[in-house]
């Protein structure tokens, strides 16, 4: 009966490191097959994945369902695993006579934090939280009119919820469960606007930009994950909640587990992510042109730099000084931030290059491949600004530097006044 459970052992382990080196080939391969096939010249200037796209694109979706498969029936073999060695060092040691109180305790307590850390990860759900400011249908028609436009043209239907947030966020994402989907019932689109990052931007790049989240949806790159966001999210869970409990030790095999499948996960998800990307920058320069995307593209990059150095000197002073702050994005500090500090920084945010474990390709690379599509034109600059599109843009510049100030006061305890506080 030993043999037959050693062989048992023994199978079942080849089969887990056979998987796992799977995982690991298919990774690493489809991570370099990205970018080969996007230096390819496509046969249509859309967004619609063909060809070896296409066969890279289900590829991934099925390499990401083998790999959340893999790690959900790894959990219970690596937790057993700790049981057992806990259990063997425990057994050793009384076997020995001598009974060291102090390590049985930390063999034990280890061993009971990892069990504890790893299946509570595994019962964490996200909550449905509102990311911004919730802009309500109608408040805004010119608003409504581009949403609906951009929609059409890339032939999807439009978000359901906008977001209005103080940073430069540029994002869309899907809300319903799973099952209300296989019920019929259609999923909330949300699209997120980041106020800083339209500070200064052409309404018809804005147009573009939109395009690229638009393309999200029409390839359906928001629709599903829900299995591969649960993995991800387990895994970070278990991390922090071993490394705040002290067992993320080398002798910990779990430790290293999750440790080590986050690196490969990540690799897997993320090099998806970057051809869902890719496809998208396609949608964006069909329906709006190459050079509209590329100069919205620069826009939220350079805006997200200077918007974070600029952010930081403005709270610093009102802090430092007890100045009363009304709106954020007109505020002009002292000590402004010098042009050639800024201009590094944004050289070196658009110059960089990507690793494998980005979720973008780096900024130079898509303005590359978007110049090389054929069958675009760029579509004419009507002069409007994106901020236009709201009734009244410095009433929206306000609220959300009302709400920065309340998410200050809230998560570090810093006050800010506004005006109408008055001098006290």
């Amino acid at each position: 009966p030993y043999t037959d459970l050693f062989d048992v052992l023994k199978n079942a382990l080849m089969t887990w490191l056979g998987v796992l080196a799977l995982l690991i080939v298919g990774g690493f391969g489809l991570s370099y097959s990205v970018m080969r096939s996007a230096e390819r010249l496509p046969r249509e200037s859309t967004g619609r994945a063909s060809g070896l796209d296409l066969a890279i694109r289900r590829a991934y979706a099925a390499l990401l369902w083998l790999a959340s498969a893999f790690y959900y029936v790894s959990v219970p073999l690596v937790l057993g695993t700790v049981v057992l060695l806990a259990g063997g060092l425990v057994y050793g040691m009384l076997a020995v006579g001598h009974i060291p109180i102090k390590l049985i305790v930390i063999v034990v307590a280890t061993a009971g934090y990892t069990l504890h850390a790893v299946v509570k990860s595994l019962f964490v759900r996200a909550k449905d939280e509102d990311p911004g400011v919730r802009v309500e249908r109608g408040a805004h028609p010119r608003l409504d009119a581009v949403l609906e436009e951009v929609a059409e043209r890339v032939g999807t239907r439009r978000v359901d919820g906008v977001f209005v947030t103080p940073g430069t966020d540029l994002a869309v994402f899907e809300r319903g469960s799973l099952l209300a989907r296989i019920r019929g019932a259609s999923s909330e689109r949300c699209l997120v606007l980041g106020v800083a990052a339209l500070d200064g931007m052409a309404l018809v790049d804005l147009k573009a930009i939109l395009a690229h989240e638009y393309g999200h949806f029409r390839n359906e790159d928001t629709a599903g994950g829900g299995l591969a966001l649960s993995v991800r999210r387990s895994l970070l869970q278990s991390a922090v909640a071993m490394a705040e409990s002290g067992v993320a030790v080398w002798h910990n095999p779990a430790w290293h587990f999750v440790r080590g499948f986050w690196g490969l996960f990540l690799r897997i998800s993320q090099g998806a992510s970057r051809l869902q990307e890719i496809l998208a920058d396609r949608w964006a320069a069909h329906c709006y042109g190459a050079a509209a995307f590329e100069r919205g593209l620069r826009h939220v990059i350079t805006r997200s730099v200077a918007f974070d150095l600029q952010a930081n000197v403005v709270l610093r002073e009102v802090v430092a000084e007890k100045v009363p702050l009304m709106n954020l994005y007109r505020y002009q500090p002292k000590k402004a931030v010098a042009d050639v500090e800024l201009a590094k920084e944004v050289e070196e945010a658009l110059d960089r290059e990507a690793s494998a474990y980005d979720s973008h390709p780096a900024p130079k690379d898509r303005f590359r491949l978007v110049r090389r599509l054929v069958g675009t034109s760029d579509a004419p600059d009507d002069g409007l600004r994106a901020l236009d599109l709201f009734e009244d843009p410095d009433a929206l510049e306000r609220e959300m530097t009302a709400q920065v100030r309340a998410s200050l006061f809230s998560k570090k305890g810093v006050y800010i006044r506004c005006e109408e506080d008055g001098a006290g």
